[in-house]
């Protein structure tokens, strides 16, 4: 029985006094009777969950007496603070959908893909000059020996011999003529001279290189980096539970009579 305002049994039962039994065996509001506290709207990050929400709110203050002196008035409050507050636990509610192995405290993944293209032209350019000089000086020698004979004979007197004639005469002669010559030749050939030469060659030439190199890298990094041993880990993991909807429910405990 309300003693200075409202309470929110009063409200609630306005419009079905089943409700109420519903509620306390166990059962929700119905969504006529949850139109009479939360006939407004305010964000929240996913429809289906608006229901649940504020049959946890009616049913946690189900008995209180509101902190207003109208049910306008409370209504226009829980509506500015709800406003004001749900962005943030909507993000609260959107961290604990989601999923992950708490005992995977390293999770790496890096891909690589390197294209290299390259494109190189060489120019090559040579100049050869190239001069010879050489003096010569050459010396021949050679020599020659010439012995010859001549013989000759004349015949007037054929049956008369001439004794001491060579042998190749006919010795029937009447005169004899005998020639010999004996000739010596030497020779020197003497050769100087200087001889000069000059090379010039040239050589240009162009090359074009053209270079292409993929380098695909992956590498992928999954579990436990040995920083912490599994139990630890699952310490830290269960720091993380959270009650969002507890969270929202004493946001609103200050529109509330602090007397059952």
């Amino acid at each position: 029985m309300a003693k200075y305002t409202t309470q929110i049994r009063t409200i609630i039962e306005s419009t079905n006094s089943e409700d109420t039994r519903h509620l306390l065996q166990g059962g929700g509001i119905s969504p006529t009777a949850r139109k009479k506290i939360f006939d407004f709207d305010y964000p929240i990050f996913d429809e289906d969950y608006r229901p649940i929400l504020e049959d946890k709110i009616i049913t946690h203050y189900y008995f209180n007496e509101i902190g207003l002196e109208t049910l306008a008035q409370f209504k226009w409050f829980l509506k500015a603070r709800l406003k004001d507050i749900m962005p943030y636990y909507n993000q609260l509610y959107k961290s604990e959908l989601i999923k992950f192995d708490p005992m995977i405290n390293v999770k790496f993944n890096e891909k690589s893909l390197r294209n290299i293209k390259g494109l190189s032209d060489t120019n090559t350019e040579s100049i050869d000059d190239q001069s010879t000089n050489s003096n010569y000086d050459n010396t021949d020698r050679s020599a020659e020996d010439f012995t010859g004979k001549n013989v000759g004979g004349k015949s007037d007197t054929p049956q008369t011999a001439l004794a001491g004639i060579e042998d190749t005469l006919d010795v029937y002669m009447s005169e004899a003529e005998i020639s010999k010559d004996n000739n010596k030749t030497d020779r020197e050939t003497n050769a100087v001279g200087k001889a000069e030469g000059n090379t010039h060659a040239e050589s240009v030439g162009k090359a074009k290189t053209e270079v292409k190199n993929e380098d695909d890298y992956i590498k992928d990094l999954l579990g436990n980096n040995g920083s912490k041993n599994f139990s630890e880990l699952l310490l830290d993991f269960r720091k993380t539970f959270i009650n969002v909807d507890k969270m929202i429910i004493d946001e609103l405990k200050d529109l509330f009579m602090s007397v059952y």
